[in-house]
């Protein structure tokens, strides 16, 4: 039985993949990068990753393949793209489908016929493991990053509605003058 997770954006795809008899879809359709990573890390036997190259995230298409393969290096991948790239000497990637087809046959076809599932565990050297920690540390960084964006807008939107009270405040004031009348300073 071949475990396969989707990435593409679509449920579709996952729905016709859980019909199949020979292959288990191990979570529901992954819709951003950082999302493929988790789920890796969570099933740790996965044996194909089907990817869509439009998926949603802050990194490029090459460095999310680089990553896919550090955290699991014998994963196979069946890249979706709208045109022909130049990744398909990487030894990971088995079949590159065009978006622009019905990709859902192509990819089954490919998924159930023709992949050869290499069973062997590789093990990770030191250089794998610490790019695979350096490929997490930068993630934290985009999610810290994104934390301070809104965090600083917050700020500047309090700053706002503090300087809205403040003008009403002073539009509260009132200015009495006493004394005697027709008294007045020349």
């Amino acid at each position: 039985m071949k475990k396969v997770i989707t990435a593409v954006g679509n449920e579709e795809l996952n729905k016709v993949l859980k019909e199949q008899k020979d292959i288990k879809v191990e979570a529901p359709d992954i819709q951003y990068q950082e999302g493929i990573i988790e789920a890796l890390e969570e099933y740790k036997e996965i044996d194909i990753v089907v990817l869509n190259e439009e998926i949603i995230g802050e990194l490029e298409l090459e460095d999310l393949i680089r990553s896919i393969v550090i955290i699991k290096n014998d994963v196979q991948i069946i890249l979706i793209t709208n045109e022909k790239q130049s990744l398909e000497g990487s030894r990971n990637i088995i079949k590159i489908v065009s978006n622009k087809t019905n990709y859902v046959k192509e990819v089954v076809e490919c998924i159930t016929d023709n992949v050869y599932i290499n069973q062997e565990k590789a093990t990770k050297s030191e250089e794998v493991k610490h790019e695979k920690e350096n490929i997490i540390h930068n993630l934290e960084k985009v999610k810290i990053q994104k934390k301070k964006e809104s965090f600083k807008i917050l700020i500047s939107i309090k700053q706002k509605i503090k300087s809205l009270v403040s003008k009403k405040k002073k539009r509260n004031e009132v200015i009495s003058v006493i004394g005697a009348p027709g008294v007045r300073k020349d």
